[in-house]
């Protein structure tokens, strides 16, 4: 697992899968998904506890609504985690 998409990054299950997937696959990189809107120190904050690489972790922008995975290019990635509300 090379690149991975975490939707609802910014949020409590979403940055604790990062954190998982991060310490599970450290080679891998993650995309996290949030709103422009969104709020993410709780996230930074989780990933800066548990030493994350601040490379491991790329923070995109965007919306699942309406929810359209081609539009993030969902064939580039190799897994896909919906985690927002």
């Amino acid at each position: 697992m090379e690149k991975v998409l975490v939707t609802g990054a910014n949020g409590f299950l979403g940055a604790h899968l990062c954190v998982a997937l991060a310490k599970a696959f450290p080679t891998c990189t993650i995309y996290a998904l949030k709103r422009a809107s969104s709020n993410i120190q709780f996230a930074e904050d989780l990933f800066n506890s548990a030493h994350l690489k601040t490379t491991q972790v790329t923070w995109l922008e965007g919306s699942v609504a309406p929810f359209n995975l081609y539009d993030l290019g969902i064939s580039n990635f190799d897994v896909v985690y919906h985690t927002a509300a």
